[in-house]
């Protein structure tokens, strides 16, 4: 959310959360949202009013804007908007988001995209992280 939002507070109230303006970014063939499927799952639904094909542009859109949007801090703490946006809790947790790594069949013996792949896997694998 931006910076003086009504919802720029210690903690947000679950009524508040649903009712405020949403917004939600999806990919190609996406038919719900992530987040929605928790909230759904949980008996809630929020007031989505805006769904847009990148979080570029949802990031733009909530930095001028009294929307709200769930997104991953990632996202947030790298956009152009950062110093506009303020990044809350909502009030049902958000999963850890999984993390997959797709590559052609072709590239699969290769020794410097497995090289790659390993590096990656190493970087985002919670156990490496724990073990170091």
């Amino acid at each position: 959310m931006r910076r003086g939002h009504a919802l720029d507070k210690e903690s947000i109230d679950i009524e508040e959360f649903l009712n405020a303006r949403h917004i939600d970014y999806r990919t190609g063939g996406m038919t719900a949202g992530i987040y929605d499927q928790i909230l759904v799952a949980r008996g809630y639904t929020r007031n989505l009013v805006l769904t847009l094909p990148s979080h570029q542009q949802a990031l733009a859109v909530i930095a001028g804007s009294d929307c709200v949007a769930v997104l991953p801090n990632s996202l947030v703490a790298t956009s152009p908007f950062a110093d506009s946006l303020v990044i809350a809790e909502p009030p049902i947790p958000v999963p850890p988001r999984p993390f997959w790594i797709i590559w052609r069949n072709r590239h699969a013996s290769n020794a410097t995209h497995a090289w790659v792949r390993s590096a990656i896997i190493e970087l985002f694998d919670e156990r490496s992280a724990i073990a170091s």
